[in-house]
């Protein structure tokens, strides 16, 4: 069975053949530009890529992305047999913050633009000065000319063989120019050149080929009433009848009060039936500040809604593990940036958009959270992607703009109309700051609810190499205290001793490693007593206990 490639797919697999082919027009590149709308596939990048290691032509990659989570994702996307089918190479790359060897034996490893601005040690920098690496900046119009992020990673695309620069909206909300990018006009310029090939694939061509799905926008309208921070009382009847000037109070009113709830319900209402259809659907809440995101929480969860919240404001690990169980079996989740810039979640019918951000750039991003084709959902003609927000003046603009370029599916060559960035007081993600008036009350028209249920979906766990270095080193830790509990020795001397197995720390070792080490010390330190066991110490144990049950690291209590 013959896969067709995506457009941009196609042209970035010309290039590296060209590359590896030495091909007249493409043997003198030495950097790709990407600029593909969101949800449309970049993700195999990193897997296409490979080939050039595969040709001799690199040796390792190293992929850079705007947040830690998106680490995982990427880790996962490289194991997925589909692309690695799809591009006849087969990679494995691994999560790493500014660890010491980070491809672990593996074909590269996957870092963040924070990292590397705190890797004062320059361990990235030397591991890509020392191998022939491809460099891979994900959303890269995250590094602005002149910014701290730009100071780190400029040397590493000095160092690097080949670079590719990913983004799904090529431009920045605040203006400033994205480093690394040619400019004319006040536009990113993508003129190829002997050494630089540029690729594009705006939302009209994926729409063409059904690589994402179309928007379906519920906008809803209502009344607002606010104080002002002088003491005046403003009412407004609808979003239409606010004058410029109050564009901000009134959006803020309407996010803050009763509406906020409304807006909830009626996406609840609409999601919920659309699971009758496809139990897979999932719903994703965006939100603008950390107390408007446990809000949120709280009343989703009075709903009985199975919810997880993904914010910065917790431990990381934590966010970490939501997110993971929101693709798996958790139908919801809040959330405020962590979550809404490439999370690759197919089965994300709904989301509902709780802030006022009103940028174009941060727009785009947010709705694609739920374009992406669920394959296992059926056929492309049945799935929408459904935006839940308020109908105020800014937002509508957005619309209208995708939606005439949904309604005539041609390919364009406009420039991207720039919307202004709303008037903003949380500059930070959950930023407390004080807002632009004192919300009163507000009111959705035509206000719609009904009964709420949920069907869960269970699917299979695969685990990403970073993680399965760490099962297996928190199996392993778990074992040996086992052991040590079992024979009556203190833990220190047992790891003392089975760390004569490997001289090379465990947090070090490589995966192959790690799994010949557990291995070995199951058979070193054996987990019964017949009477005549002798340790591998060679000394005798404290004390001799009965015969005990097969060890089960599912019911060990130790961590």
């Amino acid at each position: 069975m013959t896969i067709k490639l995506r457009k941009h797919q196609s042209e970035l697999n010309q290039c590296i053949d060209g590359i590896i082919n030495r091909d007249t027009k493409f043997k003198d590149i030495k950097n790709i530009i990407l600029s593909c709308c969101p949800g449309a596939g970049k993700g195999s990048v990193c897997v296409n890529a490979g080939k050039l290691i595969k040709a001799g032509l690199a040796d390792n990659i190293c992929l850079v992305v705007p947040r830690s989570n998106l680490q995982l994702q990427a880790e996962q996307v490289c194991m997925d047999t589909f692309f690695q089918k799809l591009f006849n190479v087969k990679i494995s790359l691994r999560a790493s913050t500014n660890d010491i060897n980070p491809c672990r034996g593996l074909h590269g490893f996957i870092t963040t633009f924070q990292a590397l601005g705190h890797d004062k040690q320059k361990y990235v920098l030397q591991t890509i000065q020392n191998r022939r690496y491809v460099l891979i900046y994900d959303e890269c119009h995250h590094i602005s000319m002149d910014s701290p992020w730009f100071e780190s990673t400029k040397d590493l695309v000095s160092a690097a063989e080949f670079v590719i620069y990913m983004s799904g909206t090529l431009s920045r909300a605040d203006k400033q120019q994205i480093a690394f990018m040619k400019y004319k006009n006040g536009y990113v310029d993508l003129t190829q050149t002997k050494n630089t090939y540029s690729i594009t694939y705006p939302r009209s061509e994926a729409l063409i080929e059904q690589a994402i799905l179309p928007l379906d926008f519920h906008l809803f309208d209502g009344s607002f009433e606010w104080k002002t921070h002088k003491g005046d009382t403003v009412s407004v009847n609808s979003f239409e009848s606010v004058e410029e000037k109050d564009y901000s109070s009134a959006l803020f009113t309407a996010l803050e009060t009763e509406f906020s709830n409304q807006l909830i319900d009626n996406a609840l209402v609409h999601w919920l039936d659309t699971k009758k259809k496809n139990p897979r659907a999932k719903i994703l809440f965006i939100c603008a500040r950390i107390g408007d995101a446990r809000r949120c929480l709280s009343y989703l969860e009075q709903l009985k809604i199975p919810v997880v919240l993904a914010t910065s404001h917790g431990e990381e690990k934590e966010c970490r593990e939501n997110i993971e169980k929101f693709k798996k079996n958790i139908p919801a989740m809040v959330t405020i940036a962590i979550g809404y810039e490439g999370l690759d979640v197919p089965a994300i019918t709904h989301v509902c958009l709780l802030t006022r951000i009103r940028s174009n750039e941060w727009l785009e991003q947010a709705v694609s959270r739920a374009t992406r084709y669920d394959k296992i959902a059926g056929p492309y003609r049945e799935q929408v992607a459904h935006i839940f927000a308020p109908k105020d003046k800014l937002f509508l603009k957005f619309v209208i703009a995708i939606e005439k370029e949904q309604a005539t599916r041609a390919k364009t060559h406009s420039k991207e109309e720039q919307l202004p960035l709303f008037e903003l007081f949380e500059t930070k993600e959950g930023g407390s700051e004080q807002g632009p008036c004192i919300p009163l009350k507000s009111q959705i028209i035509d206000m719609v609810k009904q009964t709420i249920g949920t069907r869960v979906i269970f699917e299979r766990e695969v685990l990403t190499p970073k993680q399965e270095e760490m099962s297996l080193r928190r199996d392993i830790d778990r074992y040996l205290k086992r052991y040590a509990l079992n024979q009556g020795y203190e833990f220190m001397e047992v790891n003392k001793t089975a760390k004569q197995i490997n001289q090379k720390p465990r947090a070090l070792m490589e995966l192959k490693e790690l799994k010949y080490f557990f291995n070995r010390i199951q058979v070193l330190f054996p987990m019964y007593d017949n009477g005549s066991f002798i340790p591998y110490s060679n000394c005798a144990p404290v004390f001799t206990t009965p015969e005990k049950e097969a060890f089960d690291l599912n019911k060990e209590k130790f961590f």
